[in-house]
């Protein structure tokens, strides 16, 4: 999302710096996480071609050598760019399902294992996800490729009805896992209207399922979308700053080089800790549990 190796050194400096408490001391427990962010964003700009915001010719026209990318340019390369992000986000979600799986296993939840939504029926059916939408890419000839989903549709399997076989699996979750764990299946109200709307209630948990898994894996097209808006935003001042290099040049790119670092990277930074905290981590993390509180020994009063 952020990929520029001037820029990425700068904040890994900065993080390092922050801490240790040399500046900006209230943010001493971010300051790893930024050094950290910063070398991620320093390697993806040797992979993209950039440094200072310095591409292609601007690298040539400044310095007169060459800066080429080792991987891709998002402002030349757009589509297989976002193709390769929602790639990235389907190998986080695998990962945060099975994560969520060995959770499961380690607390010996049987009927959550199996029937829950992050269970093995919910991972089945992201994975028939995967094959019905890699086959629609096909069908439809989209420019966008996410290639694992593509890939998992190639496998000669009948995504659809086993999509609908899991699917009735998470649409009846909460019986079946009652079931399972020996609970009788507990419906509030009685009568027809009550089966009814529970079948209604049943119906729009399983819709707002394959919202999420939609919504999830479209999600993670936003690191390749932040990408191209990365360049985007450095061809910019290289408009403002001019053909002539003098003085007003390297003033205007200045600017421009502290108001990326500064005003992007934090609005890169929250976009990455919201697709951790909800698409990553919502799917195996919960709260709970009980409250640590420490021994304490309170002093007693001696009788008279």
């Amino acid at each position: 999302m952020f990929g520029d190796l001037g820029q990425g050194l700068v904040l890994f400096v900065l993080g390092l710096l922050i801490d240790r408490g040399v500046i900006l001391k209230a943010m001493q427990s971010l300051g790893l996480l930024i050094a950290y962010c910063g070398a991620s964003a320093a390697v993806f700009g040797v992979l993209y071609g950039s440094v200072f915001g310095f591409e292609g010719e601007h690298f040539t026209h400044a310095f007169g050598g060459e800066f080429h990318p080792l991987w891709l340019n998002p402002l030349t390369d757009t589509l297989p760019v976002l193709g390769v992000a929602i790639d990235v986000g389907i190998v986080i979600l695998l990962a945060a399902y099975l994560l969520a799986i060995f959770n499961q296993i380690r607390s010996r939840e049987w009927g959550h294992l199996i029937f829950g939504h992050t269970g093995l029926v919910g991972f089945a059916l992201y994975i028939c996800f995967l094959g019905l939408l890699g086959g629609a890419v096909k069908a439809l000839s989209l420019p966008i490729i996410p290639r694992i989903a593509v890939g998992i549709s190639n496998i000669p399997l009948p995504w659809g009805i086993l999509a609908l076989i899991f699917g009735l699996g998470i649409m009846f979750s909460e019986v079946l896992i009652n079931l399972y764990e020996g609970h009788r299946p507990v419906i509030e109200a009685h009568g027809v209207g009550g089966f009814i709307m529970y079948l209604v209630q049943a119906f729009m948990d399983l819709f707002e399922t394959l919202i999420s898994q939609l919504s999830n894996t479209l999600s993670f097209v936003r690191v390749g979308a932040f990408a191209v808006a990365h360049g985007g935003v450095s061809m910019a001042f290289f408009a403002l700053a001019g053909e002539e290099i003098n003085l007003k040049y390297w003033i205007v790119l200045l600017i421009g080089n502290i108001f990326i670092i500064g005003f992007e990277g934090l609005i890169v930074g929250i976009q990455t800790m919201r697709l951790n905290y909800y698409e990553f981590l919502g799917k195996f993390f919960k709260g709970g549990g009980t409250r640590f509180e420490p021994l304490a020994v309170a002093p007693v009063e001696e009788e008279a």
